[in-house]
């Protein structure tokens, strides 16, 4: 039993880090990281068992927001609000990256 548990937890650990890859954004700006760690809605484990479910419903048709949505884990406000932020900071980091340019 363990050791199902044990290959859940390697999967998950997979699709983070194919998302980092796939998404080009820096690790802290995923949105499971902001879930858990800066706005702290949701757990380490429960991120898990959403990334778990998006990888079982392959990946590119069902968004993670979505998914925990449906989980009932995160309100469709609060993940509004988290994916703003997300957009806020890539704006920031474009627009300083444009001005050290010129």
């Amino acid at each position: 039993m363990w050791l199902l548990g044990g290959i859940a937890l390697v999967a998950a650990g997979v699709l983070v880090i194919l998302g980092v890859l796939a998404s080009r954004r820096p690790p802290e700006l995923l949105l499971g990281a902001l879930l858990v760690y800066k706005y702290q809605l949701i757990t380490e484990e429960q991120l898990d068992r959403a990334l778990a479910e998006q990888g079982r419903r392959h990946r590119k048709r069902h968004r993670l927001g979505e998914i925990l949505m449906e989980m009932e884990l995160v309100t469709e406000s609060q993940l509004s609000q988290v994916l703003e932020y997300q957009r806020s900071y890539e704006r920031r980091e474009r627009n300083l990256k444009e001005a050290e340019a010129t």
